[in-house]
């Protein structure tokens, strides 16, 4: 039998207790994003390479700003509000990202995630849900 702490995810620092191979790979990823440059993407990287959540959004949303046309700022800034469940915000920055960039199809992918996280919501508070479905359908 599974609880909800068996189904939640581990954290940096509880992957790097049980493998020091983790440490090992962060350490290495966290100089190399050092030598990339202080741009915010640099940044927004090295944030979530240390488990700093809130200073990756920052720097994500600061990235969008100032390179609006790369697809990672807003498809991490996606991912982040995945994370907490905000699947509103979800479909708002992929359906940004979308529209500066028709080739990066995990807009459209992780868009039809969240409208169908919406549609399940509010199927179980009793609301109307199949505009939802039919959303997420339409990103398939």
């Amino acid at each position: 039998n599974s609880t909800a702490a068996d189904l939640q995810e581990p954290t940096v620092e509880d992957l790097m207790k049980s493998d020091p191979e983790v440490e090992r790979w962060r350490s290495g990823a966290e100089e190399d994003l050092k030598r990339a440059g202080d741009t915010p993407l640099a940044r927004a990287f090295l944030a979530l390479v240390i488990g700093d959540w809130a200073e990756a959004r920052r720097c994500f949303e600061e990235a969008t700003r100032t390179t609006p046309d790369r697809p990672e700022g807003w498809n991490f800034l996606a991912k982040l509000a995945a994370r907490e469940g905000q699947w509103p915000e979800v479909v708002e920055w992929c359906t940004q990202g979308w529209d500066r960039d028709r080739g990066f199809t995990l807009h459209l992918s992780n868009r039809a995630a969240a409208w169908f996280m919406i549609g399940e919501q509010r199927a179980r508070a009793g609301k109307e849900y199949e505009e939802s479905f039919r959303k997420a359908c339409t990103d398939c």
